[in-house]
């Protein structure tokens, strides 16, 4: 592996037609521990390893597979990176997907499995004040609701419409110390999370 200049588009895209990298395109844009990656890192690859993406107007390769002693895929990049900030970028989860397929020996993905439209991430431990930060994948009505461990409501929802892509939303009431539980709801689809508070 080897680093190569940083000035270019962290984009990534899939070689045409490989069982992983077929009409993929990804984004190496971590946040908070995640967003480390400094420097682009290619890949040549060695005899018998196939290329599986490259970097974006590049011919530098970042991601290759192999498998004459059993299967392997290796990324030059922190797979945590992989970010879907906009629609057309596979998620984290859908790249798993692709590269667990063909290490169980499955056959190309065609179309790419429908994966979760909302995900939260709360502080650990919480704050006052600190964002509750939702990614959507589309816009969407977004219902937030938070329950002590009794199961009583604890302070009035938060109903918004969203639109796609990051949003902090802020409490309006400072929570009590302890452990509560925060729901965010869409339509058809909700997200639970224990939000440990402290004083």
């Amino acid at each position: 592996m080897t680093d190569t200049d940083f000035q270019t588009n962290r984009t990534i895209e899939g070689e045409d037609d490989d069982i992983i990298g077929n009409e993929l395109r990804g984004l190496i844009q971590g946040d908070g521990a995640a967003n480390n990656q400094t420097s682009l890192t290619h890949i040549t690859p060695l005899q018998g390893a196939i290329p599986v993406m490259h970097f974006f107007g590049r011919e530098e390769h970042c991601g290759t597979r192999a498998e004459e002693h059993g299967r392997v895929v290796v990324f030059s990049f922190g797979f945590e990176a992989i970010n879907q900030t906009q629609p057309q970028f596979l998620s984290r989860e859908q790249m798993i997907r692709r590269v667990a397929n063909w290490l169980e020996g499955g056959t190309p993905v065609t179309e790419i499995p429908d994966v979760p439209v909302l995900s939260m991430n709360i502080p650990t431990p919480y704050h006052e004040n600190s964002p509750i930060r939702l990614d959507l994948h589309k816009e969407a009505f977004v219902t937030l609701r938070i329950y002590n461990l009794a199961g009583r409501e604890i302070i009035d929802p938060v109903l918004r419409q969203l639109p796609a892509g990051v949003s902090n939303i802020r409490l309006s009431k400072k929570l009590s110390p302890g452990v509560h539980v925060l729901i965010a709801e869409i339509p058809g689809e909700r997200v639970r999370k224990p939000l440990v508070c402290l004083p």
